[in-house]
C-alpha cells in the first residue's frame, strides 16, 4: 500500500514544470501592422505553446498596435507590446 501512495508523488517531483525559462527565451518572428491586440495573441499563440485569457470587455480599448521584430526573444516582443 505504501508503494501505491509514493508513485504519484514522485511523479510530481519529477515531472518538469510546464513554463521554463527555455519556453520564454524561444525567439520569434512577428510582423503586424496597425492590428488589434487580439490578433497578436492569435500570432503568438500560432508560434509559441503560449495561450492568452482575456474578456472582450478587456481589450476592446486598447490601441491598435505595429510590431516588426524578427528573431527576437519572446520575452522583448511581449514588453515592446506592453
Amino acid at each position: 500500500m505504501k508503494h501505491f501512495l509514493f508513485l504519484p508523488i514522485v511523479f510530481f517531483i519529477l515531472a518538469p514544470p510546464p513554463l521554463s525559462a527555455e519556453n520564454q527565451q524561444e525567439k520569434i518572428t512577428i510582423n503586424l501592422k496597425n492590428a488589434p491586440i487580439t490578433e497578436f495573441f492569435r500570432e503568438i499563440e500560432k508560434l509559441t505553446t503560449f495561450k492568452f485569457f482575456y474578456k472582450s470587455s478587456q481589450v476592446v480599448s486598447f490601441p491598435n498596435i505595429t510590431i516588426d521584430a524578427k528573431e527576437q526573444p519572446l520575452t522583448s516582443v511581449l514588453n515592446s507590446v506592453f
